[in-house]
């Protein structure tokens, strides 16, 4: 991704605001990093401000909604927050329509098939159930637990909706993600169909190369109306959807309607190496600067499989012709593979073509390590590719797949804070009086001349 760089000028020309994150845990800590590392390079005086939100202990990712509500009309009623301010909620409160159909007619006794086509109409009727689940939650706990098998504190969702309204009208502007509506649904269709390779071959493309069992299958799940909608989406917000790095919608983009904003949130996550191949830290968006550094990092653990080969030249990690003979005799005779030595390993030199067809252990790459469990490529540089976490599709060495509707609402605000240093905007209650003054004066002495060049030129 290419950085654009600000002129002195159109730093100075914007100052003064602050981005507010709400967010916790481990999704937290990567928003937070990418907001500093894309909002930061800009040069405008913006602080960021990070909001530790609680988060549910079961799906890290998921903001417990009671606390979101206290959190935001506390911002409401506090000085720190002002208009031009820029608020993300990096989360989503996520049912489905067929559940929320029948939940809206169990409350309101009034019979709705939702579907995406329809949702967006009825709005009114979905805020008016959500009135109904927040006032009278305790005659409503059986419905509530029927939606809420997270235990999100569903029943709060209308008081996070009207808080967050109650900053849009005091000026503030507000990025909630727009959400992944068959994102799961499709992940656990391919596994039963046996197509997850197929599909993470279609990502690794950019999700341009989709097989026809995987375009019948995502097919099937959008007629079937499998769809999660995310109910903060309901709010006066910018709702923002997932774009890929050449600005289109991405795979698990939302289609409901009410998405009305979008920005790229798909990034691949590359270890950025020292010298000796040591790793210092991650980047979001090249192969050289570090902009989460690797002590900060909350799952160096879970991916040191990976990292150990991930961007390094495929010729420093491959294993000798001798250890893949000893490999393909150990999986000939059913063997354990875990005395070999830690390296990468031809598929089409250990495995029978058969057997590379049947388990579709090539299709990801042509590469694998020792245990059998992780196939690796190799990008037109010669370095180590995974194509799992290949995610752009762009061919640079990742460890993670950084996506979603949540990086989007942060590219988002900074994409509005440029426009903004662009129109070099000068919020005049901000400036010293002594700048006020003199600024007035010129503006009296413009208006008078432009004034008097009018009469002149009437006269002749």
């Amino acid at each position: 991704m290419k950085i654009q760089s600000i002129n002195p000028a159109e730093q100075k020309a914007f100052s003064g605001r602050s981005v507010h994150i709400l967010d916790g845990g481990a999704h937290g800590s990567y928003i937070k990093h990418f907001a500093e590392a894309t909002i930061k390079d800009l040069g405008a005086d913006v602080e960021i401000k990070f909001h530790n939100a609680v988060t549910n202990p079961r799906v890290e990712s998921v903001k417990q909604l009671a606390d979101l509500e206290a959190q935001i009309r506390y911002l409401n009623l506090s000085e720190q927050i002002k208009k031009g301010d820029f608020v993300t909620i990096p989360g989503m409160t996520a049912v489905s329509l067929l559940n929320l159909s029948d939940r809206i007619g169990c409350v309101l006794k009034e019979s709705v098939k939702l579907t995406s086509d329809n949702v967006k109409a009825n709005r009114d009727k979905i805020m008016r159930f959500l009135n109904n689940l927040y006032y009278n939650r305790y005659t409503n706990s059986d419905q509530i637990k029927y939606m809420d098998n997270l235990q999100q504190g569903m029943e709060n969702t209308y008081g996070v909706i009207q808080e967050l309204d109650k900053l849009t009208q005091k000026g503030v502007n507000v990025y909630i993600p727009a959400g992944h509506p068959d994102d799961n649904s499709i992940k656990w269709m391919t596994a039963q169909k046996n197509q997850k390779e197929e599909l993470y071959k279609a990502i690794a493309s950019g999700c341009k190369e989709f097989s026809p069992e995987v375009k019948r299958i995502i097919k099937d799940i959008r007629n079937k109306g499998w769809y999660d909608l995310n109910l903060l989406a309901l709010a006066n917000a910018h709702i923002v959807n997932v774009k890929d790095k050449e600005g289109e919608d991405y795979l698990f983009a939302s289609r409901d309607g009410f998405a009305n904003d979008g920005a790229r949130g798909v990034y691949n996550f590359t270890p950025i190496r020292d010298g000796w191949s040591n790793i210092k830290g991650y980047s979001f968006r090249n192969e050289t600067t570090v902009e989460f550094p690797y002590e900060e990092f909350p799952d160096n653990a879970k991916i040191a499989n990976i990292n150990k080969f991930v961007g390094l030249p495929i010729n420093s990690v491959l294993a000798d012709e001798n250890d893949h003979k000893k490999y393909r005799e150990l999986v000939l005779k059913k063997k354990s593979t875990a005395e070999l030595p830690d390296k990468l390993y031809r598929i089409a030199d250990v495995f029978d073509e058969s057997e590379i067809k049947r388990r579709k252990i090539n299709y990801l790459g042509d590469f694998i390590s020792k245990d059998q469990k992780l196939v690796f490529d190799v990008n037109p540089k010669g370095k180590v590719l995974f194509q799992k976490c290949n995610c752009e599709g762009s061919d640079r060495p990742s460890v993670k797949s950084m996506w979603g509707c949540c990086f989007s609402t942060v590219s988002a605000i900074r994409r509005d804070i440029r426009k903004a240093m662009q129109r070099k905007e000068i919020d005049m209650q901000e400036l010293p009086l002594s700048q006020k003054i003199n600024m007035t004066a010129i503006m009296t002495f413009a208006l008078a001349q432009a004034m008097l060049f009018g009469i002149f030129k009437r006269k002749r």
